[in-house]
């Protein structure tokens, strides 16, 4: 057997040690620029980042626990206010 090194364990589909790819980070890089709707915001980070629509959702529930991130239910409007109130990790 021969040890390949240019393959990197971290892509490796296990639930141990898989990292994932997208975060709530790239979704408030795309907010942080203007205020946007639902519509606009996921087509503006699927373009950007390659995420799936599933995953997009997922994270939108995490990002509205996030401070200085609003999202109004009338207007389906997403805001993202102060910048440095945010946790980027």
């Amino acid at each position: 057997m021969v040890r390949d090194c240019a393959l990197n364990p971290g892509k490796l589909k296990t639930a141990i040690c898989k990292n994932p790819i997208y975060t709530t980070r790239d979704l408030l890089t795309t907010l942080a620029v203007e205020n946007l709707t639902t519509k606009e915001f996921k087509e503006a980070v699927m373009e950007k980042t390659g995420m799936s629509q599933s995953r997009f959702y997922e994270l939108t529930v995490e990002l509205k626990e996030t401070p200085g991130v609003t999202y109004d239910e009338k207007e389906r409007v997403w805001s993202y206010e102060s910048p440095t109130s945010a946790n980027l990790n």
